[in-house]
């Protein structure tokens, strides 16, 4: 009698969990595609989306500290440094090797602007979220020697915002300056050197991750793209940091770890244009994969989910036209037509070995056969579960 009960219990509290998000998913529709003009859209996106980004990054932060304790019965004592400390010193090989190849590369390839028309817009955008809180990129300014400024001509910037505002943070603690945006992809480098270790040596032990850590590193292009100051390298680590909070949900299914999943997409999104797809695969897999005792633990964060994508749907709008892409067609700018040329493209820019791609062909040639080993291994491991539990 009790057991259904409790079954009854969780079908209804599933059901109407389920019922709010799907509310507020709509909610959230509407005030994304069809509640205002685009004009009206560009208005809003400029001043909120700095606002945006702090309330998902803040909720998603939030969500991890929680997930700190979750797993001890005694939270006050949980030793958050302890743990960190221990983690740093079992992986303290990586973290050097990481941090030495990072130098090692200022040497190599000097920190500089590459891209000017892309990567000194960045900049500006962190500069307007620095000084006004808003997201414009200058045109025309004029500064006085009080320091105060007039802004003579901006326009809204097509690229997606994430980046400028990390790079705000840095801002705010050293003051604005150029040269924050090269520290910046320092950082973004070192961890993105990390993430590709610990990833790896979640399934294939330590060494095989310093192998892979080094494979990184031997690529001529990330070395390149790391020392300049694009969002290419940022938006590898926002997918090394998808890759981990995904295979951490997988490993435990559970309230908490899904949000930490969940919260990650609307960050992500906007760290590169089609970064959103990502959408596509967690929110599946975490209705999937979510017991349904779970859902009367998800918090307020589930349900403000579907609100954090509206700023990113704003973007979509205001710049899906042609001038922003800069094509005479808009069938010339992003879509699914153009994906059997560039997948033949990608091919030739990977295995070709011509100079001027930058590319190292047997690291290409070794990931293909690591990928390949690595889906037989996921493969064998289901069946072999499947065999255990008939």
């Amino acid at each position: 009698m009790g057991n259904n009960c409790n079954k009854a219990f969780s079908e209804k509290s599933r059901f109407i969990t389920l019922l709010f998000f799907a509310l507020t998913g709509v909610i959230s529709i509407w005030l994304a595609f069809f509640a205002f003009d685009v004009p009206t859209m560009i208005i809003l996106y400029q001043k909120y989306i700095y606002w945006f980004l702090t309330v998902s990054f803040f909720l998603w932060i939030i969500s991890i500290i929680n997930s700190f304790s979750s797993d001890n019965e005694q939270k006050i004592k949980f030793n958050f440094w302890g743990k960190l400390f221990e983690f740093c010193k079992y992986h303290s090989v990586a973290l050097i090797l990481s941090l030495v190849l990072m130098l090692l590369s200022i040497q190599i390839c000097r920190p500089y602007f590459r891209v000017l028309a892309d990567e000194t817009n960045l900049v500006s955008i962190s500069q307007s979220f620095y000084e006004s809180k808003e997201c414009y990129l200058t045109i025309s300014s004029f500064e006085y020697p009080s320091l105060e400024k007039d802004i003579w001509q901006a326009k809204l910037e097509k690229r997606t915002a994430f980046f400028s505002y990390l790079l705000t943070i840095i801002h705010s603690l050293t003051g604005y300056r150029v040269e924050n945006v090269f520290v910046f992809n320092f950082l973004n480098g070192f961890l993105s050197l990390f993430f590709i270790y610990y990833l790896i040596q979640l399934f294939y032990g330590r060494f095989s991750g310093i192998l892979g850590l080094i494979s990184l590193a031997s690529y001529p292009l990330f070395f390149f793209y790391t020392n300049s100051s694009g969002f290419e390298v940022f938006n590898m680590l926002c997918s090394l940091v998808f890759f981990l909070t995904l295979y951490y949900y997988i490993k435990k299914p559970d309230a908490i770890r899904g949000e930490i999943l969940l919260l990650w997409i609307p960050l992500i999104s906007q760290s590169r244009y089609e970064s959103v797809f990502s959408l596509f695969i967690a929110l599946p897999l975490f209705f999937y994969l979510l017991p349904k005792k779970e859902y009367t633990n998800l918090s307020y964060k589930f349900f403000v989910f579907p609100l954090l994508f509206i700023a990113p749907a704003w973007l979509r709008m205001m710049t899906n036209n042609s001038y922003y892409w800069q094509v005479d067609d808009l069938n010339e700018g992003f879509g699914f037509n153009w994906l059997v040329l560039n997948f033949e493209k990608s091919l030739e820019f990977f295995f070709s070995g011509k100079d001027g791609y930058g590319v190292n062909v047997f690291i290409s040639i070794l990931s293909i056969c690591g990928l390949v080993l690595f889906l037989g291994n996921c493969f064998l491991s289901v069946l072999k579960n499947n065999k255990t539990n008939n």
